[in-house]
């Protein structure tokens, strides 16, 4: 089990990073895919996903917004969770930086793909 502290801490991290991830949010009767990065981490705690960077010209628009204090753990670049075969965990370690999974305490889950960076 994670601490809420080291799950903000790696949120922070990622937002001053303005990392971008590929997300597959998986709840009991539903599944989605999205790009994104960490646009916000509010003092409450509350994580907000966007599309891009918010401007003054241009709100981010958010995704998904989430509490830290409802993730109950998190893993990391464990790809073997997520069943690949050789030639797929090559060409997804190819692409990926690094792969987190957060459990939430109601059972849903955020897998995050952070993308290697263009530099």
């Amino acid at each position: 089990m994670n601490s809420s502290e080291e799950t903000r801490s790696l949120f922070s991290k990622w937002r001053q990073e303005q990392a971008k991830f590929d997300v597959i949010y998986k709840g009991p009767s539903l599944g989605f895919g999205f790009r994104c990065l960490v646009a916000k981490i509010s003092d409450k705690g509350v994580v907000s996903l966007a599309e891009k960077e918010p401007t003054p010209e241009s709100p981010a628009s958010i995704l998904v917004q989430f509490r830290l204090a409802e993730i109950a753990s998190f893993v990391s670049d464990d790809l073997g969770k997520f069943n690949l075969s050789e030639e797929m965990r090559f060409m997804v370690k190819s692409s990926v930086a690094g792969s987190w999974i957060f459990t939430f305490k109601n059972g849903e889950r955020l897998v995050m793909h952070k993308q290697v960076s263009a530099a």
